[in-house]
């Protein structure tokens, strides 16, 4: 083999190696940002899951609540739940579900609200009874939601949407 044709062999041998390795870097890149947001996603939706079971805890105290004093910290455990975690973790359908539950808090537990045009049955339904909806919407959004990009979810914002559309 001549010289020439040992260079030319030998900078293609290096300038393939240097392109395999710049698509490994990239494709090491690409996979490192995906795991990241898998994690980012992972933790996310443990909260959200978490939160989920902490609405469902909350109403079955309702329901089991021997004493006046344990209806009060379930009752301060629900609106602490709704008014500041719930916008966090809950997407749009959760948190229009959710208000079932909410009319039955305010209609059937703290006693105040228009009894007469409420949904709610408060001698009829139990706390737990107003969390069926719920359930189905958390169900739903759990198995579409993990698909969605991070930046997605974050893009949901369900206190504006529900106060838009009771206007």
């Amino acid at each position: 083999m001549n010289d020439q044709r040992y260079n030319k062999i030998d900078v293609v041998l290096r300038l393939s190696g240097g392109a395999f390795a710049v698509v490994l870097a990239v494709l090491g890149w690409c996979q490192y940002q995906e795991l990241k947001e898998r994690d980012f996603k992972k933790a996310y939706f443990d909260s959200q899951i978490a939160l989920i079971n902490d609405f469902f805890q909350v109403m079955t105290a309702f329901d089991v609540a021997a004493t006046e004093q344990e209806k009060h910290v379930a009752l301060q455990k629900f609106w602490m739940l709704y008014s500041a975690k719930s916008k966090l973790y809950l997407d749009d359908e959760m948190f229009r579900a959710l208000e079932y539950a909410g009319e039955y808090v305010v209609v059937c537990v703290e006693k105040r609200g228009d009894v007469e045009r409420s949904t709610v049955n408060c001698a009829n339904t139990t706390a737990s009874m107003t969390m069926s909806g719920f359930a189905t919407a958390a169900r739903r959004s759990l198995s579409q939601s993990w698909d969605l990009k991070f930046e997605e979810i974050g893009k949901n914002d369900p206190w504006l949407t529900a106060h838009l559309e009771s206007r």
